[in-house]
């Protein structure tokens, strides 16, 4: 059974690497979480499974906002990834 991609929100993004979500950024399979070391700001981490064309293995801004699910603006220009989580292989769909 293919299970449906789950639109990301930032209510569901761990603090942790070892927690980190199994997504897809614009389509690419990635591990995404937040970032907070008790000083300065969060950020998001993202770390592509392979070479992203843009981003290399990862990115990484405290510069997000999640204005809608799956939908991620970065930055002051205007960027935006889609960000869906990649249910595991143990969950059971309703």
């Amino acid at each position: 059974m293919i299970k449906e991609l789950i639109p990301l929100t930032e209510e569901m993004l761990p603090y942790s690497p070892e927690e980190g979500l199994n997504v897809a950024v614009d389509g690419q399979p990635a591990r995404c979480w937040k970032s907070f070391r008790g000083w300065g700001s969060e950020k998001i981490v993202i770390l592509f499974d392979e070479d992203h064309h843009r981003w290399s293995d990862g990115f990484t801004t405290k510069y997000y906002e999640f204005r809608a699910p799956g939908k991620m603006h970065w930055g002051f220009d205007g960027g935006v990834m889609e960000i869906f989580v990649i249910p595991s292989e143990g969950t059971e769909e309703e």
